[in-house]
């Protein structure tokens, strides 16, 4: 597992290479009649399960504040029995992993009875089925050891995603996309930067090793990141792991939280920075042990409970697709340090004990 997260930085460049030149990027990448498509798209509907749900989060912040599209998405690999209404130029998005197949072309084969203007699926392989029920079909070719717990294909569903947002922005408002096109095809720098904290998150490990709790923070798209890290967090370390909202993170739940439980801490350089310092600030009033990653243009109060990990200063479009790395990490150094601990007959709840390659 831990190569598939040192991977990801390469897997984002095959997705990414070809795909934007010069800043543009080519509504054909999603199929040969993507072109004839996006222009009548008005709103988009993503059906998607697991973390590709997560990944389907952050796109929907994408796709309404950037290309302006109303979006919706179906939390589970199904549509409902009965045909409910569809909006006027409905795009139908099927995320499916690899293995999630079946389901996505069950899906398919459901939506012909629902008025969509077109069908789209991001697959992780090759499938003529698909090809042929679908209207356009994306393939990120993203394979994994362990397809349960999805590593490079969350970080390539976003990367994935943010290309469509890009496209649509392009159909459906004036804004120029190429700056933000050229930032997006800067990624896996920015993975590979984020990767080199790898021995301090570990270090990290070590002080949150046999929690029982933890609390991931994140806000507007990170909350996903954070959901997404929960889920991680929960799938290897065994640490019951929940995410909140900065707003949803005050003084009583704070004083409920007791050593036990470390709260995790995402910052971007966003609007939320000053919302969070608040909640910094009253989590260090009570000693409350705070684990942060944050971009390192940001100014983070000192406690000696507050541990701080730097990371890359990066756009803010680019953000959840980087922020998602350290909790990897951590959750991954975290099933390790719980193993260590077990094999010196130290105390560790049986369910961390989690193996992964």
């Amino acid at each position: 597992m831990l190569k598939e997260i040192f991977d990801q930085p390469e897997a984002i460049c095959q997705i990414l290479d070809n795909r934007i030149i010069r800043g543009r990027i080519n509504a054909s990448i999603f199929g040969r009649h993507a072109a004839e498509i996006f222009p009548y798209i008005k709103q988009i509907e993503i059906v998607a399960g697991g973390s590709s749900y997560h990944a389907s989060m952050v796109a929907k912040y994408w796709l309404e504040t950037i290309a302006q599209l109303p979006c919706h998405i179906n939390r589970s690999l199904v549509l409902p029995e009965q045909a409910l209404p569809v909006a006027e130029g409905t795009l139908l998005l099927i995320i499916a992993q690899a293995h999630e197949t079946n389901e996505a072309l069950a899906i398919l084969r459901a939506s012909h009875q629902c008025p969509y203007y077109a069908s789209l699926v991001f697959s992780n392989e090759e499938d003529v089925h698909i090809q042929a029920a679908a209207d356009l079909v994306f393939n990120m070719q993203i394979l994994e050891d362990n397809t349960t717990i999805a590593i490079k294909a969350f970080t390539a569903q976003l990367a994935s995603l943010a290309l469509l947002t890009l496209v649509l922005t392009n159909y459906n408002t004036e804004t120029n996309t190429r700056e933000v096109a050229t930032v997006l095809h800067g990624l896996p720098l920015a993975l590979e930067r984020t990767l080199r904290q790898a021995e301090k998150i570990k270090t990290v490990a070590t002080q949150l090793a046999a929690k029982p709790h933890a609390i991931v923070v994140g806000n507007a798209e990170h909350y996903a990141i954070a959901l997404e890290g929960s889920l991680k967090l929960t799938q290897l370390s065994a640490i019951q792991t929940h995410a909140y909202r900065s707003k949803a993170l005050t003084t009583k739940l704070l004083s409920l939280i007791d050593d036990n439980t470390p709260t995790i801490m995402l910052i971007p350089a966003d609007d939320f920075v000053e919302e969070m310092k608040i909640n910094i600030c009253a989590a260090q009033a009570q000693d409350k042990l705070l684990c942060i990653f944050a971009d390192a243009s940001i100014d983070i109060p000192f406690h000696e409970k507050t541990i701080v990990i730097s990371m890359p200063e990066v756009d803010k479009f680019i953000a959840p697709i980087v922020y998602i790395l350290p909790l990897q990490l951590l959750a991954y150094y975290l099933n390790r340090v719980n193993h260590q601990l077990s094999e010196l007959a130290i105390p560790v709840p049986a369910e961390a004990l989690v193996t992964i390659s």
